[in-house]
């Protein structure tokens, strides 16, 4: 896969479940900072992972 396409899918998946996983995190844990940074955290595991 070339560079700007693997580019393109990280954004699509990020674009599409970014703000749902946000949501549901921020609910659950009832602290919009804590939700960022694991929402973020869950997003650099995927992304570096195997």
């Amino acid at each position: 896969m070339s560079f700007e396409l693997e580019q393109q899918a990280l954004h699509s998946l990020y674009s599409n479940h970014h703000g749902w996983l946000y949501g549901w995190l921020k609910r659950k844990l009832g602290d919009a900072g804590d939700a960022a940074d694991l929402a973020q955290d869950t997003f650099v595991r995927i992304l570096t992972a195997p």
